[in-house]
C-alpha cells in the first residue's frame, strides 16, 4: 500500500481549470510541481500525513500518557515492553485508550500492564497506522497544497519560475519568492507537529 498524496493531478487540473486544453508536456511540467509539493508539506509539518504503517521506539515517562510521533493515530497493531533486561512484555490493546486526533496513548487506571507507561529510555515498541487517507485528507490541508500549486503554476505559465527582476521602460518589477508561500505556511500551521524530546 502506498502512502496518499495529499492531492492528486485530477485535484489540481480541476483547481487549474486545465481539464481540457492540457498537453503531455504541461502535464509532465504539473506531475513534477505536484510531487514536489506533495513531498514538501510533510517535511515542513515535521510529519507523516498521509497514511502508513509505522513502527517507532518511545520512551515510557512514567506517566499515565504516551505519546506517539505521528498523528491521527488510526490504529494501533501492537505495543510491546522492554525491561532493562530487554525482555519483552506485549501490552494488551484493551490495557489503554487511544485519542486519535493527538497520537496519544492513555493507560486505563485497571489496565493489567501497569497503571503508567513504565520509565526507561525507547522501552516501548509501538506499531501502528497513522496518517489521513486519500477519502480522509483534510480540506484545509488539500487547499494549503492546491494554492501552492497555482502559485507556482502561475509562475511557469509567465516564464518567471526563476527570474528576479524583470526592467520594462525604465522600471523594474522584482519578485521574491520564499519556500513555502506565506499564505500556504499559514494554511499548514495547524498541522506542524511541536517538536519532541
Amino acid at each position: 500500500m502506498s502512502v496518499p498524496d495529499i492531492i492528486s493531478l485530477e485535484e489540481a487540473k480541476i483547481f487549474l481549470k486545465l481539464l481540457s486544453n492540457m498537453d503531455g508536456d504541461q502535464e509532465s511540467q504539473l506531475s513534477a510541481i505536484l510531487n514536489g509539493i506533495n513531498a514538501a508539506i510533510p517535511v515542513h509539518c515535521n510529519r507523516q500525513l498521509g497514511s502508513d504503517s509505522i513502527t517507532e521506539w518511545r520512551n515510557g515517562a512514567g506517566r499515565k500518557i504516551l505519546q506517539l510521533k505521528e498523528y491521527p493515530a488510526t490504529a494501533v497493531a501492537s505495543v510491546t515492553h522492554y525491561d532493562e533486561n530487554e525482555s519483552a512484555t506485549t501490552v494488551a490493546l484493551t490495557d489503554f485508550w487511544r485519542d486519535d486526533d493527538s497520537g496519544q496513548l492513555e493507560m486505563k487506571p485497571n489496565a493489567v500492564h501497569d497503571t503508567v507507561w513504565r520509565k526507561g529510555s525507547h522501552n516501548y515498541k509501538v506499531v501502528y497506522m497513522a496518517g489521513y487517507s486519500a477519502d480522509d485528507m483534510p480540506q484545509d490541508l488539500k487547499l494549503a497544497a492546491l494554492t501552492w500549486v497555482g502559485i507556482i503554476w502561475k509562475r511557469v505559465e509567465q516564464n518567471l519560475l526563476n527570474v528576479q527582476s524583470i526592467s520594462f521602460g525604465g522600471q523594474t518589477m522584482s519578485y521574491r519568492f520564499e519556500k513555502i508561500p506565506a499564505e500556504v505556511e499559514q494554511m499548514l500551521s495547524r498541522y506542524v507537529r511541536p517538536p519532541y524530546a
